[in-house]
């Protein structure tokens, strides 16, 4: 499946990549599960790059990522790092970069499937970080929405479990 959720989601020569909408629907999956697993496609291809696999055309793409800090991170990630890393919240972030605050969620997740120890304290506690940690441990599954339903808890966000999943990554 994660394979595919990728394969559909690039554009190639006569093939237009699917939008996470759109794959959702063909796979009849959650959006947000296909968002979350083509990041972590992308970042697991990454990590196996610095490990000396070599995935010639991605190489190409991300000579100039290396060049300018964690070459896992999109420039518009990395100015997003810097707003947290200065202190602002996600709201605050978004409204200075004309930006809807899930964009800014989806940097987040970005930035935690990239940095493992970044901490997600300030947006999930760790009590709840622990439940939601046990669901997926208990489930098996990176569903979201069976995630939440197994935590039970309506304070629980969809973003909250995707920091988890970015957290936990391929363990």
């Amino acid at each position: 499946m994660k394979r595919d959720i990728f394969i559909l989601k690039i554009t190639g020569i006569n093939r237009i990549g699917l939008t996470f909408e759109q794959i959702a629907k063909r796979k009849d999956v959650e959006e947000e599960y296909v968002r979350y697993t083509f990041l972590d496609s992308l970042h697991q291809m990454l990590a196996e790059m610095e490990t000396g696999k070599d995935y010639h055309l991605l190489s190409s793409l991300t000579n100039d990522w290396k060049r300018s800090g964690n070459p896992h991170l999109t420039q518009s990630t990395k100015t997003t790092l810097r707003y947290i890393q200065e202190g602002k919240n996600l709201g605050e972030i978004a409204e200075i970069r004309r930006l809807k605050v899930n964009t800014i969620e989806d940097h987040l997740v970005e930035i935690v499937l990239s940095e493992k120890d970044f901490p997600i304290s300030e947006y999930v506690t760790i009590e709840d970080e622990r439940e939601i940690a046990e669901a997926i441990k208990e489930l098996g599954t990176k569903k979201l929405k069976a995630i939440k339903q197994m935590v039970d808890n309506k304070q629980i966000s969809f973003f909250q479990i995707r920091l988890v999943l970015a957290k936990i990554g391929e363990r």
